[in-house]
């Protein structure tokens, strides 16, 4: 697989967006390489039925990711992931979102889920936008549920791929250039 050409700049323009998800890690890593960052961290969900985060932290994992929505739906695992990683690792909860379900109200899901679950982690939240489940992706709704996890978070992360962003989500994209971008 060759790439067209108009894809060999894909990887430096996304890399201008994406947000350093480490960048409260850093500080962490006393002296190692700051990109070494990028490797160490995880995403977690209802199909990886056990971690452990002691394991995990001491094969050099410094951060994790943990879903807590699917649209609407909490994840089965989210409490169990949740609890289990506090104090051990920097959390940050992630709603896979749902072009087909209230932006507003996966936002503020996303929220009470976490408060319910003793708190909204030491990572920003990321909000995951994929094609798969989704038939359409709008960019305006999208900027509804970003717009209103930043309003409740503090702040928040774009999760997405290069191409779904660019070919999929449909609509004016220039919004998101305000957040962070983690391709």
């Amino acid at each position: 697989f060759e790439p067209e050409p108009s894809d060999y700049l894909a990887e430096e323009r996304a890399r201008r967006f994406v947000y350093p998800v480490w960048t409260k890690v850093v500080q962490r890593l006393k002296g190692k390489a700051k990109q070494a960052a990028y490797y160490l961290g995880y995403d977690i969900s209802k199909w990886q039925l056990t971690a452990d985060p002691v394991v995990a932290k001491g094969q050099g994992m410094l951060y994790a990711f943990i879903r807590a929505l699917y649209g609407l739906s909490v994840d089965t695992k989210f409490t169990l992931h949740w609890r289990t990683h506090k104090d051990i690792l920097p959390r940050g909860p992630y709603l896979y979102y749902l072009d087909s379900l209230d932006p507003y109200q996966q936002a503020q899901k996303l929220y009470e889920t976490c408060l319910q679950n003793g708190g909204i982690g030491e990572m920003p939240p990321v909000v995951d936008i994929e094609g798969i489940n989704n038939l359409t992706l709008n960019a305006y709704k999208i900027r509804q549920c970003v717009e209103r996890v930043s309003e409740l978070f503090g702040d928040v992360i774009i999760y997405t791929g290069y191409y779904v962003w660019r070919d999929e989500v449909k609509g004016d994209k220039a919004w998101a250039s305000a957040y962070k971008l983690w391709i």
